[in-house]
């Protein structure tokens, strides 16, 4: 679903000042984790439980949206970028900088081993085109579909601000996207299963909810001066029925009043990780958790997958463990030696003229 802060050649000004929200990277790397193991648990047939796979997934698009408003609304500009502003095509760059490097190597790396290719899904994929099309159907890698939504999500999010100028507009809208979200959703349903109509649910437009409304948290959090203790405690107990009560069932978690529930839960989770700690320890770890989410929650599939087939005799949870164990230690080393160096290189080729290092997105 998105970690270093920007650093420019001390010959120009920062285009942006991105500063990490250390609560919503340690809130990242536990929804990665917990996805992790909702796939697990689900591929060794041990338990199903939907609101770890859904909503952990779908914290992921409100944290997106609360990153890109604190570090965008105010600098994104449609054309020519002034030294404190940002142009929207080098912004949809450093996008696709941030996620595509890993992509590459979980398709292509495979592929080489296996020699094995599929130039048209290949081609959607490696570009992030895909999730301008219909990304549950034409996504590659297990989760990939996610990636799909957030780049088109990336691309609506200049015309989402237009959206955000009041808090009219900006509640009138986060609202209007709720309801359209479960009619959505009850009308699609209706007619099959999740599984049976999984290229229809996982549209970007039925996601806007999540998206804006990390916008709409981010635009409300520098008014808002409670105390740490009383967010974490307000998070915690909205994460209550996304993880103590996972549901009997996809469409259970999803429709009527439950699924609109669960929504706004997921907004307040969000709302109370907005912050960061002041101690350098725990700072450390919150920065870990968001520097290992991405490469966990991409890896883990690919990681199970390798243990299947070079270790078959490995017990079910011994095989859930290490796929966790070995995914996070290679989400870090993937991180600092591959995909840091590979975003700058990116951004270095299409603007040579300006340097800079390491490409960052405060968590996204």
């Amino acid at each position: 679903m998105a970690h270093d802060p920007n650093e420019h050649s001390p010959a120009a000004p920062p285009l942006t000042v991105s500063k990490k929200i250390l609560g919503l990277e340690f809130l990242r790397g536990l929804c990665a984790l917990l996805v992790a193991v909702y796939h697990c648990l689900l591929f060794t047939h041990l338990a199903v439980l939907p609101t770890w796979g859904l909503y952990g997934v779908y914290i992921f698009f409100v944290i997106s949206g609360a990153v890109l408003f604190q570090n965008y609304h105010s600098t994104l500009t449609l054309t020519v970028e002034r030294p404190d502003q940002i142009s929207v095509a080098k912004f949809m760059l450093k996008r696709f900088a941030r996620i595509a490097p890993l992509v590459w190597a979980c398709m292509l790396g495979p592929a080489v081993l296996r020699n094995s290719w599929i130039p048209d899904q290949y081609f959607l994929n490696l570009t992030l085109l895909f999730g301008l099309g219909s990304p549950g159907a034409t996504s590659y890698l297990t989760g990939g579909w996610t990636l799909g939504i957030e780049f088109a999500l990336y691309a609506l999010f200049p015309v989402l601000l237009a959206f955000t100028r009041s808090w009219r507009s900006t509640a009138l809208t986060l609202i209007t996207f709720l309801l359209l979200r479960a009619a959505f959703l009850s009308f699609v349903l209706k007619s099959g299963s999740l599984a049976q109509t999984w290229p229809i649910n996982t549209q970007p437009a039925a996601f806007l909810v999540f998206f804006f409304g990390g916008m709409a948290i981010a635009k409300l959090a520098p008014q808002l001066s409670f105390p740490r203790a009383a967010m974490l405690a307000v998070a915690l107990i909205a994460a209550l029925p996304i993880v103590l009560f996972p549901g009997a069932g996809y469409s259970a978690v999803l429709l009527g009043l439950h699924g609109v529930l669960l929504t706004l839960a997921s907004l307040v989770v969000v709302a109370g990780f907005f912050w960061s700690p002041r101690a350098r320890i725990p700072a450390a770890v919150f920065g870990f958790f968001g520097d290992i989410s991405y490469g966990l929650y991409l890896l883990h599939p690919i990681v199970w997958a390798g243990l299947v087939h070079y270790v078959p005799a490995l017990p079910p949870k011994a095989r859930i463990v290490a796929t966790l164990a070995i995914s996070i230690v290679a989400a870090k080393i993937l991180l600092r030696w591959y995909e840091r160096p590979v975003r700058a290189w990116i951004v270095r080729v299409a603007y040579p003229t300006r340097v800079e290092r390491p490409l960052a997105i405060s968590g996204e």
